[in-house]
């Protein structure tokens, strides 16, 4: 039988990383450093993709039933302003950089990543089977190695009507 907390262990494995990887893009913004945070965008687009991806795809639509789609819709606009700011990272020229906005959406998605840590109890208390079909596809996600910004949206729930 499958541990009920390896799946809740690896996904806040991937927040802890997420938050680390936050925490030094805001404090390169904050700073006004270009360079820095343009390469730390990179890594966290990286880095924290195929656990984005594990959560739009697999974890997210299973909490519409508890949560109702326009929570999920929520979850999903807070993840698209983090992926906004990280490809605007990506195209940066150093002369106009927007640094308020940039502030403001890095804040948006620490937010998410303090409260989304939360929802792992819905995790430890799915059967076995399920818990295992969704450690699966965390690990297949990681295997892939999909950058945030490479996700394929068309797959969310929050493009289905109602």
């Amino acid at each position: 039988m499958l541990d009920p907390t390896t799946l809740k262990d690896a996904f806040l494995r991937d927040h802890q990383i997420l938050t680390r990887g936050l925490a030094a893009l805001q404090s390169a913004v904050s700073r006004g450093d270009g360079p820095l945070a343009k390469s730390l965008a990179e890594l966290l687009d990286r880095d924290a993709g195929p656990h984005i991806e594990f959560e739009e795809t697999m974890f997210y639509p299973m909490l519409i039933e508890v949560f109702g789609k326009e929570f999920v819709r929520g979850l999903y606009s807070e993840h698209d302003c983090c992926r906004r700011a990280l490809e605007y990272l990506r195209e940066i020229d150093q002369g106009s950089i927007a640094w308020e906005e940039l502030r403001d959406s890095l804040r948006i998605a620490m937010d998410h990543v303090k409260s989304c840590g939360s929802l792992t109890s819905h995790l430890v208390g799915l059967d076995p089977d399920r818990r295992r079909e969704l450690l699966d596809g965390l690990i297949e996600s990681r295997e892939r190695g999909t950058k945030w910004t490479e996700i394929d949206r068309a797959k969310r729930v929050d493009l289905l009507p109602g």
